[in-house]
């Protein structure tokens, strides 16, 4: 197996057993191994717990204190900078969630009747509000590049795909695929998206987690395209273990976005919790060496993934994400797929649950092209991550 990286700041993370007893939604599900929601098993950044402590003991507790909202807004502004991109401070909008984000888009720029474009597969909550908004939805299936063990957009389905307006969803860093897309890739989707009048709305909530030799490159600054056409959601919860926190960003590189927006400020913005502000401050601020050295533990436990895919569950299909903590697995050409597949009363993921004790997403929540497939989160202890693979090949391929 690969060697574990030495750590510090995450410890103290805990076993399997340990963490049955945290009682966090995760854990509460009553199943062995639940691997399901997008939320790491780690201990935060001390920072974030020292801010969170301070705030809470000699803090205002009222409604948002404008101090709070400039050191969100500054903290994040310095943390794109970083990347290359500098959004204007006042730009940056707090918002207490990505789906409460997105609906809101949705409404304030997306008319009626214009397509919903989704790159698939796809994160299950877009698929389930794109249906509930009513919009007309378009998907362009995503293609997996054998011979460079990749995923690649199928540019001529996007270019169908945009030929009338509307909106493109671009997931980047790409949940569930764990695809990071380069700067070329980002600049041609603008340039389409220019030319037949569609926004892009850019979710970047998985942008701290990169598991490659690059980082992230920010969809609104690669080109003067993308800085009109954009509309961009960020959150530090997934990234550095802060999800109860409840905040996101939703950032506008468009000036007359912000007029657009407006009217919806005070009512949509005061539902961000004042917990977050401090959260997520801290976590950009002072949280950077935290960040590496979750991203070492995680780069390695993709590693192990790939030999326990191999090992355990022979006939699956892995591509190692470049980015995020999530596994996106091909279990259609292991042994006993036909005997857990989705029927009329269960899905594959909960018929695996019944007989292993692991509980994964559901592929087919992800769309049509996720039929045979599951999302395990590999963010957590690597004897759990050895042990969910473990479950999985005593069901699906016994030895």
């Amino acid at each position: 197996m690969s060697e574990l990286p030495d750590f510090k700041d995450l410890l103290p993370m805990s076993t399997a057993d340990k963490m049955r007893t945290t009682k966090s939604l995760k854990w509460s599900t009553g199943v062995q191994l639940p691997c399901f929601v997008a939320q790491m098993d780690f201990q935060p950044a001390p920072a974030i717990r020292q801010a969170l402590s301070e705030w809470a003991l000699e803090g205002d507790l009222g409604y948002q204190p404008p101090a709070l909202l400039k050191s969100f807004q500054e903290a994040i502004a310095d943390y794109y900078s970083d990347l290359g991109w500098q959004p204007e401070r006042s730009h940056i909008r707090p918002v207490s969630d990505l789906v409460t984000l997105f609906e809101q888009v949705l409404d304030a720029f997306l008319p009626e009747g214009q397509p919903l474009i989704l790159l698939t597969p796809t994160y299950m909550n877009f698929l389930t509000l794109a249906h509930d908004s009513g919009r007309p939805l378009r998907t362009v299936s995503m293609v997996r590049n054998v011979a460079d063990n990749c995923w690649d957009i199928d540019w001529d389905g996007l270019a169908s795909a945009m030929t009338d307006g509307g909106m493109l969803v671009l997931i980047s860093p790409h949940n569930p695929i764990g695809k990071s897309y380069t700067r070329e890739e980002l600049a041609r989707i603008a340039e389409l998206a220019a030319k037949s009048g569609v926004r892009v709305f850019a979710d970047e909530i998985h942008a701290p987690i990169m598991l490659g030799d690059g980082q992230h490159v920010p969809f609104a600054g690669v080109s003067p395209e993308a800085h009109k056409v954009a509309l961009t959601a960020f959150s530090a919860t997934k990234g550095f273990s802060i999800p109860g926190t409840k905040a996101a960003a939703l950032i506008f590189s468009n000036p007359q976005d912000v007029s657009v927006w407006k009217p919806k400020s005070m009512r949509v913005e005061f539902g961000t919790a004042t917990s977050g502000l401090v959260a997520t401050a801290a976590a950009l601020n002072h949280g950077r060496q935290w960040l590496t050295e979750a991203c070492d533990y995680l780069r390695s436990n993709r590693d192990l993934v790939a030999e326990l895919t191999k090992e355990y569950l022979p006939g699956a299909i892995f591509i190692p994400p470049e980015s995020t903590y999530l596994a996106w697995l091909d279990v259609r050409g292991t042994a006993n797929y036909e005997q857990y597949r989705a029927n009329a009363e269960r899905s594959l993921a909960r018929n695996l649950a019944n007989a292993c004790g692991v509980l994964p997403t559901d592929g087919e929540e992800c769309g049509p092209e996720g039929v045979g497939h599951i999302r395990v989160n590999f963010a957590t202890h690597r004897d759990t991550v050895v042990k969910i693979f473990q479950a999985l090949g005593s069901a699906l391929s016994p030895r």
